[in-house]
Parts: C-alpha cells; sequence; structure tokens
C-alpha cells in the first residue's frame, strides 16, 4: 500500500503490514491533516533483527523532508542499530 501526501508530509509513502518475528515497528505514519487519517498510526519503517545484523527498513524517501526531520529519523534508526537484543 503506498500513501501519498502532499500537504508539508512525507510523498510516496509504503505501509508495511504482517511484520514478522525480530521485527519492530520503529515509523508510524501520523498526518498533518485528515486527508490520509484512515491510515494514521501504519508502520512505515521497522527494524529487524537477529544474532548475526541489524537492519532498518524505512518505507519513505528522506529526499523530500526537511534536514532536520530526516535528522531525527536518522537519530531513531540509529539508537535501533545500537540496542542490545537479548537472543
Amino acid at each position: 500500500l503506498k500513501l501519498f501526501s502532499f500537504r508539508k508530509g512525507l510523498y510516496k509513502v509504503i505501509n508495511f503490514t504482517g511484520l514478522g518475528a525480530f521485527t519492530t515497528p520503529i515509523f508510524r505514519y501520523h498526518t498533518a491533516d485528515t486527508t490520509e487519517s484512515n491510515f494514521n498510526d501504519s508502520v512505515i519503517g521497522f527494524g529487524y533483527h537477529n544474532s548475526e545484523y541489524q537492519i532498518v527498513i524505512s518505507g519513505f524517501p528522506f529526499y523530500y523532508m526537511e534536514a532536520e526531520a530526516a535528522k531525527k529519523i536518522f537519530g531513531n534508526a540509529k539508537e535501533f542499530l545500537e540496542k542490545k537484543f537479548p537472543y
């Protein structure tokens, strides 16, 4: 499912459903207006971890973001990647 938001929001957003084992929702969609309100709280980015590696998947392009917003998102991803998971 792709969400298209133009009003000071993200553009070309992919919604992830049915996340499997070892995944953690990291980024959720929150609308600035009511145009896409039925997609509020949808997972648009997640982290995957196992005993060998950790990875963050983003369902949206960073190209359309303002620098400060992108820095905050990278900070959240970095926090996930540095987290120690029990196995």
